[in-house]
């Protein structure tokens, strides 16, 4: 864990995460508080219809409670790094409210065709896409 961002998580969630799967092959790192937020969304979400329940699946089914500790290293389960192919170097991005973790490599891979969809797109997609967003 960054050096700078473990006094925040100690803060924020006493250095407990929650690390689940995402769709890109990487990993969503929540604080505890903000996991606690995401769930009750995540539940209501029904389970009859195939896409949200798969959702429900991956995001609930996969989340395991990991711990920051002393040295700030986080345990990251096995099969949560084989889904995200993590190696020795990583990515953590912040998204706001959570964290995406990401193999390096596949990170590289991720902010170039970003880069190239927000070219194609244009700056008129762009506007729609962010709602008049001014960045």
């Amino acid at each position: 864990m960054p050096t700078k961002l473990r006094p925040y998580f100690a803060h924020e969630s006493d250095n407990t995460l929650i690390i689940t799967k995402d769709l890109e092959k990487n990993l969503l790192v929540y604080t505890l508080d903000e996991w606690e937020k995401v769930v009750p969304q995540l539940t209501r979400l029904s389970s009859l219809n195939e896409l949200t329940r798969r959702i429900k699946r991956r995001y609930l089914g996969s989340a395991q409670e990991c711990t920051i500790d002393a040295s700030g290293r986080v345990l990251i389960p096995p099969v949560l790094r084989e889904y995200a192919g993590l190696d020795k170097k990583t990515m953590l991005v912040s998204m706001g409210n959570k964290f995406e973790l990401w193999d390096k490599a596949r990170w590289d891979e991720v902010e170039e065709e970003d880069s190239i969809m927000i070219t194609n797109e244009g700056f008129d997609g762009l506007d729609e896409a962010l709602g008049g967003l001014s960045i």
